[in-house]
């Protein structure tokens, strides 16, 4: 469930990441005519997924932190026993929580940000 969670996730950031990509074609392909390396433009639009997800997990680290000692009860249907969740939200849990939301941000702005330099200079200039 964690796994396929974390796919979203990535994949979310991905998208988020091309849609930045082609709405900043024109002014990615200005920098490489000014002389930036494409390595220098990937890293900078790298580096935007980066901060993104960072923000995402700081955001998420701060909501789950005044979660934290709730209950959720359930009821079992096999059983038809109620079932309690208590949710613990201790610093390692946050650490964990945002360095994962940095690993898909690398994750999720690598295949961008690599698409994103390899786009022509003189076709993308003379996109409209």
């Amino acid at each position: 469930m964690t796994l396929l969670m974390g796919c979203g996730a990535a994949f979310g950031a991905m998208n988020t990441m091309y849609q930045a990509v082609v709405g900043r074609t024109r002014e990615l392909a200005t920098l490489r005519a000014l002389g930036f390396s494409r390595g220098s433009v990937l890293w900078a639009i790298l580096l935007e997924a980066v901060l993104l997800c960072a923000a995402g997990g700081v955001l998420g680290c701060l909501i789950s932190i005044p979660l934290a000692g709730w209950e959720l009860k359930t009821m079992s249907v096999k059983s038809l026993a109620e079932v309690t969740f208590r949710l613990q939200v201790g610093p390692e849990l946050l650490v964990k929580g945002f360095l994962l939301s940095l690993v898909l941000g690398v994750a999720g702005g690598l295949l961008p940000a690599w698409h994103g330099t390899r786009t022509s200079v003189v076709e993308a200039l003379r996109q409209v």
